[in-house]
Order: structure tokens, then sequence, then C-alpha cells
């Protein structure tokens, strides 16, 4: 049933504005995302592309999922598909977004959380068993255990995938854990040299 509604508010909702405060705050594109009321839209797909689930992000970066949507082993088909020879994993959208403009023209897909990375880069494996899979994990470096780097390893040992993890340079604050965060953070410091 969740399903069910999930595609139907998909299909219902608009294309997100370019200039939504949370695509301008994480200086992101809005690549797949849609767009009900205030709230980006992000569609929650498997390998076949069914809608199962949808995600919600509110103007100041709350997130929330459609009550009752499966989540586990399904993802955020950020750009591309899995069908392509090169495939980025990450765990947010945002996350996701940054990689994908890195990464012009290539599939990067969002995992949701850690702990889902395993899951969605097992069923990527198994639907494309000759391809390059990166997963692009975050550094929760002031978490114990940095759950966000191990489950990431785990993820990529599991799909035989390769591990990339965020390169901080020696000023950056403890307080940055992803690949958007570095991103964000860098582009305040270009703007303040110029």
């Amino acid at each position: 049933r969740a399903a069910e509604i999930a595609c139907k508010l998909w299909h219902e909702s608009a294309v997100a504005a370019t200039d939504h405060p949370y695509l301008v705050k994480k200086c992101i594109g809005s690549f797949c995302a849609r767009q009900r009321g205030h709230s980006l839209v992000l569609p929650i797909i498997d390998q076949n592309q069914k809608i199962w689930s949808l995600q919600y992000i509110s103007l100041d970066g709350g997130k929330l999922f459609l009550s009752g949507g499966a989540k586990k082993g399904h993802f955020i088909p950020v750009q591309g598909w899995i069908n392509e020879p090169w495939i980025g994993i990450a765990e947010g959208f945002a996350t996701s977004a940054t990689l994908a403009q890195m990464h012009e023209g290539k599939c990067l897909i969002a995992a949701l959380d850690a702990y889902n990375l395993e899951p969605v880069a097992r069923i990527v494996r198994m639907s494309n068993p000759n391809a390059t899979i990166v997963i692009f994990g975050d550094d929760d470096r002031h978490t114990h255990g940095n759950p966000g780097a191990s489950l990431a390893r785990c993820a990529a040992v599991a799909s035989g995938a390769e591990l990339v993890l965020p390169s901080w340079p020696c000023d950056a604050p403890l307080t940055l854990t992803d690949f958007n965060d570095l991103h964000c953070w860098l582009d305040a410091q270009a703007k303040e040299i110029l």
C-alpha cells in the first residue's frame, strides 16, 4: 500500500525549484528531486525501477520517509542507472548529488544511510557483475567506531567494490563528515579568498 501511495505522490509532484533553500545550502543541483509544497521529494526505488517509498527534505534540511515505505536494499537514483560500467554509491542525496557534479555522466545513487550501503551494494553487484562500483563513505570522525567509514568498508568488501573516503585538508573542521560537507566548506573558503 505504501508503494502505491509513493508512486501516486511522486507522479503528482512538481519539478523541484533550483533555488530551493536546501539545494542552495548544499551547493547542489536538483537532479532527480521533485517538490511538493515546500519539501523536496526523492524516489526510493529498487533495481527494477519500482518506487517503494519517498524521502522528503524540508526547507531547513529535516528529513522524513513516507510512513510504511520499504527502505532496505532500495536507493535514490541521483544520476544515471545501475546498468552502467561505473557506479558510485554514497549514503545521502546531498552527498551523491555532490559526487554526481564531480563525475558528470556517471551513475550515482544514494543508499539513504550507512546501514543500507551493504544491502544496496550487494544488489547492484548482482545486477551488474562486471561494473566498477565505488563506495563513497562518510567519515564520522567524531563518532565512536566511525560508523560511516566502517559500514562503507563492509559494503565495499561484501560487493567487491572500491572504497573512497573524504581526504581532509589539515585545517578542515572536525564537524565535516562527508563529501558534501567538504565541497561546501571548500566553496566557502574560495569565496572568502575572493
